[in-house]
Order: structure tokens, then C-alpha cells, then sequence
């Protein structure tokens, strides 16, 4: 049973894990400017020209948020929080936040990859990871997290092969067909599609395009682990950033409300 506990707005102790804790907190602030820029790096050094990271991806200085989602980009954001011991929450962990009222409304997040066969849309992403998956004997249809993917780009190509990095939690066959009937509002029936939350809550395992994305999508929680000892620490870390935020606030309308006053008085 997971303890109570006074917790700061954003964080929240998703499960205990023995002596260790499975939390999810906002990715705001610095932290999600460390980020993001982390990915720009990689995608200048090993995705130039790659398609699918040429749609919208932004961090937006006035929220310290990170704008814009799709598979290519998810990858990569897990990616650079797996360095720190941190990554994206799996299907499961995000349907958590949702039962407990955490998401915001009016945006689109991209959880994962769904599997029904391995014909179109995306074949040759179903194909590939249904090989993959149990060297190829896993059932479908199957559910991927993005923690579970992973990207390479294909050879003298702007596009990119997504593969299997792990199959750790990844929900296949029988209970994977439950898990849509019960958990999702929209489900596909062929190929390989986008997995997400749209922004009127309801829950898709039915998109086709991998790649598209807008300045409605968001990256804007992460997850870790904690032991009883440090936990602590994050709690007190999260309180910190939640402090220096509005700090930032209400310098900047100390700053704007100068700048009205010089106006007015011109």
C-alpha cells in the first residue's frame, strides 16, 4: 500500500517498490530546458536531416515546459532522462496520473506504440518489432511503452528505424486485448499505431502518423525511483523548483509592471 504522505501539488508516489519508491513529478523548469536541449544536441549530431524530427518540438520559456511530442522525440526525451536515472512514464504509470487528476486538459501526450500486425499502417515498424519482440513469438496484438523503444537511422535515408530497446512491461495478447477494451476509448485493428492521451482525455491506440506533431503536444512528467532514505531529497528538490518558479514569476511582473509604468507616464 502506498504511504501516506503531505506532498508537494506536483509530485506523486506512484507505487512502492520494497524498500523503494516509484514516483512521477512535472518535467518544468531548468530541468526540462536541460533536457530538451539535450535531444537538440543529439538530433544535430545523429539525425540530421531525418524526417521525422523535422515537425514542431519547442521549449516554451514562459511555462518551462517542453512543446510539441511524437514517437522520434519521445524517444529521445526518455533517453536523455534514462542518463539520469529517470525516464517517461510507461502506459500504465500515465493511467495512474490520469485516475488521480494530475494531467492537464487541451493537450496530446504520446505514450507508446501499439501492435496489431504486421501490415500497414506502419508495417515495417510492426514487423520489426514483432520480430524482436521474444525473438518473435509474442502474441498480439502488444503494447510498447516508449521506455520501451528505441531509434536508429537508416542507412544513406532521411527516415529512421524504431526497434525494441526493452521488453520489460510490455503487455501482449489476451491481456493486452483487455487492457484496450477496458482502459481505451479508441483502439486500430492493423499495423503499428501511435498510442497516446488527446487533449479531450480520451484515451487512442488508433493514430496513424508516427511523426506529426504541434505546439499542443507536451513532455511534461517524468518518473524515477527513490529509496525511503533520499526520497526526502526529492521531495525537498521538487519544493525548490516549485519555489524558484514563482519567484521567476513575480520577477517578471515586477518587470512588466515597470515597463507599463514607463509607458504610462511617457
Amino acid at each position: 500500500m502506498t504511504p501516506k504522505m503531505n506532498q508537494p501539488e506536483g509530485i506523486t508516489i506512484l507505487e512502492p517498490v520494497i524498500e523503494r519508491f516509484v514516483y512521477a513529478r512535472p518535467l518544468q523548469g531548468d530541468f526540462a530546458r536541460q533536457v530538451y536541449e539535450e535531444v537538440k544536441r543529439r538530433v544535430e549530431k545523429d539525425f540530421q536531416g531525418v524526417q521525422a524530427f523535422d515537425p514542431y518540438f519547442k521549449f516554451n520559456e514562459e511555462t518551462g515546459q517542453i512543446n510539441g511530442s511524437n514517437i522520434a522525440y519521445g524517444i529521445l526525451v526518455n533517453k536523455a532522462l534514462e542518463e539520469q536515472g529517470l525516464w517517461l512514464p510507461t502506459i500504465a504509470q500515465t493511467k495512474q496520473l490520469d485516475a488521480q487528476g494530475k494531467l492537464s486538459e487541451g493537450v496530446y501526450r504520446d505514450l507508446g506504440i501499439a501492435v496489431y500486425s504486421d501490415d500497414e499502417p506502419n508495417r515495417q515498424v510492426a514487423q520489426r518489432i514483432i520480430q524482436e519482440v521474444n525473438k518473435g513469438e509474442g502474441k498480439l496484438p502488444l503494447l510498447a511503452s516508449i521506455r520501451n523503444l528505441g531509434i536508429e537511422k537508416r542507412r544513406d535515408s532521411q527516415k529512421i528505424n524504431i526497434i525494441l530497446a526493452n521488453e520489460v512491461g510490455i503487455i501482449s495478447g489476451e491481456q493486452a486485448k483487455q487492457y484496450l477494451s477496458e482502459q481505451f476509448d479508441y483502439q486500430g485493428n492493423s499495423g503499428a499505431c501511435r498510442v497516446g492521451r488527446d487533449g479531450d482525455g480520451s484515451w487512442n491506440a488508433d493514430w496513424y502518423r508516427l511523426d506529426n506533431s504541434n505546439g499542443d503536444g507536451r513532455v511534461d512528467w517524468l518518473c524515477g525511483e527513490a529509496t525511503r532514505a533520499d526520497l526526502e531529497g526529492v521531495l525537498l528538490k521538487e519544493i525548490d523548483e516549485e519555489a524558484k518558479n514563482r519567484v521567476d514569476e513575480i520577477n517578471q511582473k515586477i518587470i512588466d509592471a515597470r515597463a507599463t509604468a514607463r509607458e504610462i507616464l511617457k
